[in-house]
């Protein structure tokens, strides 16, 4: 097999280039008619990546979507997901929420998500009556990421995560827990 190779043309094609290989024929023609010059250069290998597999989170979609009967429990996600990740990627946007839904559906901390983010000494943010109101690209960012969590949008090895804390802070209770995930600067845990 013949390596492959650009060209750069010259003449009424100029700025053009192209591989060789089924037009080197009609190139060729062109260059013994003089209409072009062909210059050819060796196009360097491609580089190649091992990847290894990967078993950390993945976003995934989930048959379950979330209904909501008023705008506030989406409101309540969404300033959530703004005030513990508003810096995080997508994925840890929405591993935040994915938590609020897991503490949901165990009643601890009430059934809905206004419950769950408001139940005492849960949310830390929830507490501080000096907070601005979201706003900005952050904001947008917040609220989109909950729009994909309540249409589906989960993180696989967190289903059944209902705790995390930032890597910078030192709890009591993540001793008693085990760490599923690192994603962002949360750690996730699983009692």
């Amino acid at each position: 097999m013949n390596p492959i190779v650009a060209l750069s043309i010259v003449g009424a094609l100029a700025g053009t280039t192209y591989v060789l290989n089924d037009h080197e024929n009609r190139i060729r023609s062109l260059e013994n008619a003089g209409e072009v010059s062909v210059t050819l250069e060796k196009v360097p290998e491609p580089k190649v990546i091992e990847v290894k597999e990967y078993n950390g989170p993945q976003l995934y979609k989930d048959k379950v979507k979330i209904v909501f009967n008023d705008k506030k429990e989406f409101d309540c996600l969404s300033r959530n997901i703004y005030f513990e990740s508003r810096g995080e990627t997508l994925i840890g946007k929405i591993s935040v929420a994915q938590t609020v839904l897991n503490r949901a559906e165990t009643g601890k901390w009430g059934y809905s998500f206004c419950s769950v983010i408001y139940a005492p000494h849960q949310y830390s943010w929830t507490s501080n009556k000096k907070l601005k109101e979201p706003h900005g690209p952050s904001w947008e960012s917040s609220k989109n990421a909950a729009r994909l969590f309540v249409n589906g949008t989960r993180v696989r090895t967190l289903e059944q995560v209902k705790h995390y804390h930032t890597a910078k802070v030192n709890t009591r209770w993540d001793d008693k827990m085990e760490m599923v995930a690192s994603i962002g600067s949360h750690q996730f845990y699983e009692e």
